[in-house]
């Protein structure tokens, strides 16, 4: 995802934030500041909003971990002020363990809920007390504004920190459990409907159920929290795009690599220069480039999106080794296309070297799986 801060890397995962975070953030402080009057609350109300991502990153981890059990990489987490996204190169093939992806998300902000509790029980008991004590004696004044006190016992500080925690967390698990697709709770409807049909089908019905959901999140967002609206149009493009994906891979189902792989791929020694590259680029043939050292190992890739974005930083005078993606994987001609075609659509190269026996075929990218597909639907 684009205009990403990279935080580091946990377990080979690699954990970015969208720079749209930083709104939520400067809000979080703002409503808080603006509540009590106070900095001191503000910056809690900063810390907060901090912690709360934290448990979002682990419940992203949570989908990491228990996808790495059956064998389903992840390439990275995206912290999105909307909460977190686990980019997988491929779906699981069986349902179960899909549904014990999805809902490993969840059950870790159950475990964090549970071990707040354990250790701050008599913190969040009283500060529940608190809250109720303040509403119930709001409900019987009658009165419509709030008084100072009030708006400082309801700002964030050290005194509800852990009760709020607390409370997000189970928010997380009721939210995340509603069955709108792509959502975790889309996923798990997914996952059981593909127990009784075809994937493709199960897809089709979770991604309509998601797209009700969303147009209800949009609807409710216009009488109440417009972060709502946000949120309806992320689950229903969400949904649209994916039940795509999911069609065309279905499609792809009994097709190899070698029927898509083509030969308009140029290789290059690690000491080429990046004009090199864009001459080729500019003859409009080439667009997958491939490093290769003196023995044939291929050392590095490079797209043409990578090339372009190059030239913004790089002088043309810089060897192509500078900015090659090193770290990629290559397909064998016979391997399924409905395996790898999801992880296509991520590839941070944009492309897969294809070898057989060791030396290199041909290459596979989108362009040509999706010449493929057109071609697959206008032969039906």
């Amino acid at each position: 995802m684009k205009w990403s801060l990279n935080l580091g890397t946990v377990a080979g995962i690699r954990i970015k934030i969208h720079w749209t975070f930083l709104f939520i953030v400067l809000y979080v402080f703002y409503s808080n500041y603006r509540q009590s009057g106070s900095l001191e609350t503000g910056l809690w109300g900063v810390f907060f909003i901090l912690s709360v991502f934290a448990c979002v990153t682990l419940h992203e981890l949570g989908h990491a971990t228990m996808g790495k059990r059956f064998g389903v990489r992840t390439r990275k987490i995206t912290l999105l002020p909307i909460g977190g996204v686990a980019s997988m190169e491929n779906i699981p093939e069986k349902p179960a363990h899909e549904f014990w992806i999805a809902i490993a998300g969840p059950l870790v902000n159950v475990g964090i809920a549970i071990l707040l509790y354990l250790l701050f029980s008599g913190q969040i008991v009283e500060s529940y007390t608190r809250l109720q004590e303040l509403t119930l004696s709001l409900a019987r004044s009658g009165s419509e504004q709030m008084s100072e006190s009030a708006h400082q016992a309801l700002a964030i500080g050290p005194a509800n920190f852990i009760f709020y925690l607390f409370f997000v967390n189970l928010m997380l698990v009721l939210f995340n459990i509603i069955p709108a697709f792509p959502m975790d709770g889309g996923r798990v409807l997914r996952a059981l409907l593909a127990m009784r049909m075809n994937r493709a089908r199960a897809t089709q019905i979770a991604a309509t159920v998601g797209q009700v959901f969303a147009f209800l999140f949009i609807l409710w967002g216009f009488y109440s929290d417009p972060f709502l609206i946000f949120i309806g149009l992320f689950v229903f493009l969400g949904a649209y795009s994916e039940n795509m994906m999911i069609q065309q891979t279905e499609a792809l189902r009994g097709h190899r690599v070698k029927e898509v792989m083509h030969k308009a791929y140029v290789v290059l020694p690690p000491e080429a220069r990046i004009k090199d590259a864009v001459d080729y680029l500019l003859q409009g043939h080439y667009s997958d480039f491939i490093v290769m050292d003196d023995d044939d190992r291929i050392v590095g890739l490079l797209s043409k999106p990578r090339l372009i974005n190059a030239l913004k930083t790089k002088s043309g005078e810089d060897p192509v080794a500078d900015i090659l993606v090193r770290d990629f994987e290559v397909l064998d001609p016979n391997e399924k296309l409905s395996k790898i075609y999801p992880g296509i659509l991520g590839n941070e190269a944009g492309f897969y070297p294809v070898l057989e026996l060791g030396n290199l075929v041909g290459v596979v990218d989108k362009e040509s799986v999706d010449r493929f597909l057109m071609q697959q639907s206008s032969l039906n």
